[in-house]
């Protein structure tokens, strides 16, 4: 079967229709380039390889215009390792932040790295703050900046996903760590506190 294949960029998806089924890619705009979410494809489309055939379109599409891609998503992380071609196409952060590019295969193994580079501190997430457990420290979104995040699919669930956000406060002298199920929802965190984490 033969999709339509579809660069959705008001829904931000990368979509392949099969009649009345559809498979998709989401993704977010980014300073850097458009950071490719999550790779959904409907239990009775699975097994086709077309959650291939989506990677493989996304980033076509992207090199097309010039734009490159932030790989969150393992599916497209996947495919780019079987096809090093579309390396190219991969945005690529800057030195000072190479701890970014680390492949880790768990949520444990990523704490554990930026634990070692001195992100001590657990936040929780408010309405409108992050709270540091450890000291009682609330942070507003402009006393914190994301220095780095990654998600996290569970093998067993591809629907099971984790987002870990490496967050530090010049303001406060801090660096720690927010662990969140995948998405924040506007119904859970106020505006400004929505921008500051889903741009990354």
């Amino acid at each position: 079967m033969n999709p339509e294949l579809i660069w959705n960029e008001d829904d931000e998806r990368f979509e392949a229709h099969f009649g009345n089924d559809m498979a998709w890619i989401n993704y977010a705009s980014t300073p850097h380039g458009i950071d490719l979410l999550h790779t959904e494809v409907p239990l009775k489309l699975s097994g086709h390889g077309y959650s291939q055939l989506l990677a493989r379109f996304a980033l076509d599409s992207l090199a097309s215009r010039g734009i490159k891609a932030i790989v969150s998503c393992p599916t497209v992380r996947h495919f780019i390792d079987k096809h090093p071609q579309y390396q190219s196409v991969v945005y690529v952060r800057s030195q000072s932040k190479s701890i970014a590019m680390e492949n880790y295969q768990t949520l444990k193994e990523a704490i554990d790295a930026l634990r070692a580079a001195g992100y001590t501190v657990d936040f929780n997430i408010g309405p409108d703050h992050l709270r540091g457990e450890e000291r009682e420290i609330i942070l507003h979104p402009d006393d914190f900046h994301v220095d780095l995040f990654y998600r996290f699919e569970d093998n067993t669930d591809p629907s099971d996903e984790s987002v870990l956000y490496a967050i530090s406060s010049e303001k406060h002298g801090i660096k720690g760590i927010l662990v969140n199920a995948f998405g924040i929802y506007s119904d859970q965190v106020s505006d400004m506190m929505m921008k500051k984490l889903k741009m990354h």
